[in-house]
This record gives structure tokens, sequence and C-alpha cells, in this order.
């Protein structure tokens, strides 16, 4: 398993066992852990970075003033306005704003904005009562076996933030932050006039934020749909 694929950069799991599904598990790898283990299994430490949940909580976030500073009147200030909008209606009293998976996108195209990171031997717990879905590092090298993944220890949190900021708004960033790309793509550098243009670019090629516009439209009527079957929850 992996053998095709050239690099795979996870957000998700746990780096000190703080869980945000149960005690001990992240959300995203409690709810397959099975999957999450034969996946793992697969990799070595060279072709897998994983990004946990503690790292954005305490490393990443961006604060409700950054959302209220998202601009309606960008393509992407528009399709992040979409996306978020349910979370802030749920957890803005009770949470800071987030954003996890663009951390390991981030990470993904500017390799350099992971500042520490260790080469660790990696399972996953799948029959613990309260642990079932826990991540597992083996820090000190109990179990003598190769290491499967690259867990990102400190992020460059300033720098993200100014990449993101700078999506949604269309202002140009710190020239300082950008790398070459180096993964395979079609993308030709002569195309790309500023750094900014290179982020978005990046981004389009891994998928996100083709279509914008779309994608929020999809969102909206997802979004009433679920308000009209489900009216006592809009309260």
């Amino acid at each position: 398993p992996g053998s095709r694929v050239e690099h795979m950069y996870i957000m998700g799991g746990t780096m000190h066992g703080k869980g945000n599904t149960t005690m001990a598990a992240e959300f995203n790898f409690s709810q397959d852990p099975e999957a999450v283990a034969v996946t793992l299994a697969g990799f070595t430490a060279d072709r897998c970075t994983i990004l946990p949940w503690e790292i954005c909580i305490e490393q990443g976030p961006f604060g409700w003033d950054f959302f209220d500073e998202i601009p309606t009147d960008t393509r992407y200030g528009r399709l992040m306005r979409g996306i978020c909008g349910a979370y802030e209606q749920r957890l803005r009293h009770e949470e800071d704003f987030i954003l996890c998976d663009p951390c390991a996108m981030a990470v993904c195209l500017q390799s350099h904005l992971a500042l520490k990171t260790k080469e660790l031997h990696c399972e996953v717990e799948l029959t613990g009562k309260l642990t079932r879905g826990m991540v597992v590092y083996d820090w000190y090298g109990f179990m003598k076996l190769p290491t499967n993944v690259t867990l990102v220890l400190e992020f460059d949190a300033p720098a993200y933030r100014q990449i993101v900021h700078a999506l949604f708004t269309g202002n140009e960033p710190n020239v300082s932050i950008y790398r070459p790309i180096t993964r395979k793509s079609s993308l030709s550098s002569s195309s790309l006039s500023s750094p900014l243009d290179t982020a978005v670019a990046q981004l389009d090629i891994a998928g996100e934020l083709v279509d914008a516009e779309k994608d929020v439209l999809r969102l909206e009527k997802a979004h009433h749909e679920y308000a009209v079957l489900h009216p006592h929850q809009q309260e």
C-alpha cells in the first residue's frame, strides 16, 4: 500500500493524546482507525508527513477577528465564508477560529513552513476502551521498528497566516515566504507574475479552490436544505 504515492501529507491524529472527539482521539483518525493503521503501515518516514491536531490549535489559530476581516468581494473570500458559515454559527463563542486542513496543505506546498520535525514509528490504537483511534508514537525507540512518519513539531504560523490572508484579500505577501515549486506539475514558472500567483496556482494544482463560486453555491444550497430538514437545530 502506498507504493504509488510520492508523498502523503496528513492533518490528523494527536501528538500528546489531546483528543477532540474522544478523550484521546482526533476526529479524522477516530472515524476509521483500522484504515489509518493500514495506511501508515504502507509508508516510510520520508514519504509521510503528519501535522497533528495539537499543532493546529496551539500554533495555528487565527481568531474570529481574522474571520471577520475576510472580504466577500474576492473569489476565495466568498469560498471561505461559505465553507465556514456553519462553523461560525455553532462554535464562535466556544472556541477560536482554526483552519486545520490548510495547515497541512501549506506544509505540502511550502515544506519549509515545518520548522521542526521528527521521524518516528507511529501506530494507531485499535482496541483500547478509552484510547481507540489514539496515535501512539515510539518516541524512544522501544519497538525497534522502522520509522514510518515525519511528525511536524513546530510550524511557522505567522508565515502561514500571511499566505492565507493574501489568498483571501488579494494582497501580496512577503516574497521571502515562498520557495520554488519542486513537485511535478504542468505549471510553467514563466506564467507566474508574483508569489501570490504561485500560491494560488499551487492550490489549484492540489485540487483546492478550483471553482469557488460553484462551491459556495453548492454549500449554500446544502445548508439551506439541511435547515429545512432540521429546523429545530437552527434555533
